[in-house]
């Protein structure tokens, strides 16, 4: 040993770094064996999105109504539901009906949608009519501009119309 204490320097500096290294390598490896499964974290996305929008259909809207031809308020009934709802609006849009006589009820469709969905996620509310080339959209509500996402929907035959009620989630 020197008296001047270099080579007690040395050996705490070497020693330095073999502990970084080590540290490096097992928490790399901890992050490889900790990441989450891109298909499983899909598949819960995707059930969120299937459960958020039986529960946004299953909801229903205190005093239900629309604009009706007149000008007057054609009431639904104290418990119509969202999906009762959207399906007899889509239905009497695509039959020409103007989207803005259903506006009021519209804004509270799209509360409860936000009131179910965790604040993580934009969202688009979508209601398709099958047209000549396919599914037509209708109706759309909700912030999210683009169609990509996590999705869940559910199909109905009213009329002879085939309707489709679609929730597009995306992380925000």
């Amino acid at each position: 040993m020197d008296s001047f204490g270099q080579e007690g320097f040395y050996d705490a500096m070497l020693f330095l770094m073999i502990i970084s290294v080590a540290s490096c390598l097992v928490l790399s490896s901890t992050l490889i064996l900790t990441r989450p499964d891109g298909g499983a974290a899909r598949d819960a996305a995707l059930e969120y999105a299937r459960t958020s929008l039986d529960s946004m259909l299953s909801s229903t809207l205190p005093e239900a109504f629309y604009e009706g031809g007149d000008g007057g308020r054609v009431a639904l009934g104290n418990n119509t539901t969202v999906e009762d709802y959207l399906l007899l609006e889509t239905y009497l849009v695509a039959r020409g009906k103007q989207v803005s006589a259903f506006s009021d009820c519209n804004r509270k469709v799209e509360m409860i949608a936000r009131g179910l969905l965790t604040g993580a996620y934009e969202f688009s509310l979508r209601m398709e009519v099958a047209g000549e080339s396919g599914l037509e959209s209708v109706v759309s509500l909700g912030t999210l501009d683009s169609s990509s996402g996590y999705s869940a929907s559910s199909d109905y035959s009213i009329c002879g119309e085939s309707i489709r009620i679609e929730l597009v989630l995306h992380w925000a």
